[in-house]
């Protein structure tokens, strides 16, 4: 499911935070205490631009659903969709006032949530009613 969009990770955190959408991650959240990961994804043109500079959305997604995720998929980003750790590091600086409210630790292995940005994914903001 798709747990908020913005232009950018700042945005994207604020309206996450506003729609309530990891209210069970921080404290006194039903999952405060699970472990969690964040991973960027890139698709769309295979550019490695900036979401800032090239104008396309990003997206949190903490959902594992396989058929979804292939609907999603346009293009790929590098070979198996990963994005240069330094990017994920400078999204998650970008995401703190969001990041910082999580009280359970952080897990790469095998997180109890895994959220992942998904950036190049174009027109859903627009196309929505």
């Amino acid at each position: 499911r798709i747990a908020s969009e913005g232009e950018t990770y700042d945005r994207l955190a604020t309206c996450a935070l506003k729609n309530g959408s990891f209210l069970d991650m921080i404290e006194g959240g039903s999952n405060e205490d699970c472990t969690w990961s964040l991973r960027l994804r890139r698709y769309g043109s295979g550019e490695a631009a900036s979401s800032t500079q090239d104008g396309d959305k990003i997206k949190a997604n903490n959902c594992n659903n396989k058929t979804a995720k292939q609907r999603m998929k346009v293009a790929r980003y590098g070979k198996n969709v990963r994005s240069p750790l330094k990017d994920e590091k400078d999204a998650i600086l970008s995401m703190a006032h969001l990041v910082a409210r999580f009280k359970g630790k952080v897990c790469l292995a095998n997180p109890d949530c895994k959220i992942y940005l998904l950036e190049g994914l174009q027109n859903r903001l627009r196309s929505r009613p």
